[in-house]
């Protein structure tokens, strides 16, 4: 099954894929977060794992960024990743340049919350860019009746029900990433693809499911798309 399609502005078209980060009691005790990666129902590239590491609502939804640039082979059609998280668009699209420019502090002299995903996810994209891939982010609204963040929420939510996961070493993956580039480029595929890329360690073994969203999962989940906003504002004072 082919990614799903779609026309932008009517001159082009582009493989779509969902990405979403659900968490239970995000940023109280106890808090349990998952990704989703949604290409299409039983598409054999979505992806459901449990968020490694600290778990929150703004981390689950980066590293479901991360993990479609990492799982989808390098190709010449531009790829659109459509979120329903504010913040996660906006680290990639406002704020990066800025958090460069100011060795990675934020306007209050505090150090930049999500560094090291943040970063890895700038060299992530300019990996495609190197090879000419366009590729975008779009906002689309959380549990608003929209098929593919429904099917990428559903499997974010089935993502928490997993085993805990240790953190990843982001910084080392980002490194050897740069690394190679400076070598003269990668191969077609990087991350958990069918050529991973030799100088990268592995990702978490990508777990193919598809769930079907269940009217009567745990509210606290359906909530979390509505935690971004709150996410949102607490991350600007940071600015």
């Amino acid at each position: 099954m082919r990614p799903s399609r779609t026309a932008i502005d009517g001159l082009e078209e582009w493989d779509v894929v969902y990405t979403d980060g659900a968490c239970s009691n995000n940023g109280k005790v106890g808090a349990v977060a998952g990704i989703g990666v949604w290409w299409g129902h039983d598409h054999p590239s979505n992806i459901s794992e449990r968020c490694p590491g600290d778990q929150t609502n703004n981390r689950a939804e980066l590293i479901a960024l991360i993990r479609v640039l990492e799982s989808t082979p390098i190709g010449t059609r531009p790829l659109l990743i459509k979120t329903d998280s504010q913040y996660s668009m906006n680290c990639v699209n406002t704020w990066l340049p800025g958090w460069e420019r100011n060795n990675w502090r934020s306007a209050n002299g505090n150090p930049v919350k999500n560094k090291p995903l943040i970063q890895y996810l700038s060299v992530l994209l300019r990996a495609r860019h190197h090879f000419k891939q366009k590729v975008e982010l779009a906002y689309v609204k959380g549990h608003s009746g929209d098929e593919g963040n429904d099917g990428a929420d559903g499997l974010a939510v089935a993502g928490t029900r997993e085993a805990v996961r240790p953190d990843r070493d982001w910084d080392g993956d980002r490194k050897k990433l740069e690394e190679q580039m400076e070598k003269g480029g990668i191969p077609v595929t990087i991350g958990n693809g069918a050529a991973p890329m030799p100088a990268i360690a592995a990702p978490p073994a990508m777990k193919k499911s598809t769930v079907v969203v269940d009217d009567a999962m745990d509210l606290d989940f359906y909530a979390d798309g509505l935690l971004d906003d709150d996410d949102l504002e607490r991350d600007l004072a940071d600015l």
